[in-house]
């Protein structure tokens, strides 16, 4: 089986990749690699193939190589593996970038009938209040308004596409192996309760173990969601099966009806 997995920056990708890896039927999980630079009878004959560095292994070591070769050691025909990209335009050659969308129809282009593609999406502003945190941005609304242009699309083109499955971030915070459980389904792969525990028990690189508090922390702050209008975003979201997203207090949304019902009262009068 060939996985792929995607999302918008800080939506969770990182440990959904981690948690498929840690099955043991499963061999590797790439990290941004951009595999599918390279032909499919290259990717499927190569037992060598260029992984990138981390930012932070190149800040500490200026002469570190952007690209370096990892020996794989296994059949990249028969073997269950698979890579994670997020939604950014990503440069598979120099001078050359290649969207999601393009990216998901070559993966299917490859691999089908073993292709899977897993996405994974995270309320709008916990996704941007962990972009801020982590440094990419310096306002809030920047993310936010990237997320608009990209997601409706990608939604969109998902449509089309069967071998997908569509995943909510707090979903699998919450019931971790409910939902691991249909992800290795859907990927064909063993879900028996020993495996679900062998990989929830395990340690996940740069995340530690799965913390229900990750989940809404935007409630935990004072940011008021109207001011960002994510009202169409998170009704496009609240289509995939989960946890329903809000766009703004109850609260509000009472009082908005409320001072509109009496300002059309006093018209009428």
């Amino acid at each position: 089986m060939k996985i792929f997995v995607t999302g918008f920056q800080r939506s969770g990708t990182t440990l959904l990749r981690d948690l498929i890896e840690k099955h043991p039927d499963v061999k590797i999980m790439f990290h941004e690699t951009g595999l599918l630079k390279n032909s499919k009878k290259r990717i499927c004959k190569s037992k060598v193939l260029p992984q990138r560095t981390t930012r932070s292994e190149r800040s500490k070591n200026k002469k570190l190589k952007r690209k370096i070769k990892v020996n794989i050691g296994f059949d990249m025909r028969n073997d269950n593996w698979g890579e994670k990209i997020p939604y950014y335009h990503y440069k598979i050659r120099k001078g050359v970038n290649i969207n999601v969308i393009n990216y998901c129809n070559r993966w299917n282009d490859y691999f089908l009938p073993d292709a899977r593609i897993l996405h994974i999406v995270r309320h709008p502003m916990d996704m941007a209040i962990s972009t801020l945190n982590i440094g990419y941005v310096n306002k809030v609304l920047k993310p936010i308004r990237i997320l608009k242009k990209s997601f409706p699309a990608f939604m969109y083109h998902s449509k089309r596409i069967k071998n997908i499955k569509h995943i909510k971030y707090e979903q699998l915070i919450c019931h971790p192996r409910e939902t691991l459980r249909n992800i290795f389904k859907f990927c064909n792969l063993d879900c028996s309760d020993e495996i679900l525990d062998q990989v929830l028990e395990s340690d996940i690189h740069n995340f530690g173990f799965i913390n229900k508090d990750r989940a809404f922390n935007y409630k935990n702050t004072n940011v008021e969601l109207k001011k960002f209008s994510l009202k169409k975003i998170v009704n496009l979201m609240n289509e995939i099966p989960g946890p329903k997203y809000e766009w703004k207090d109850e609260d509000d949304d009472k009082s908005g009806k409320s001072d509109y019902r009496t300002r059309r009262n006093r018209r009428s009068s």
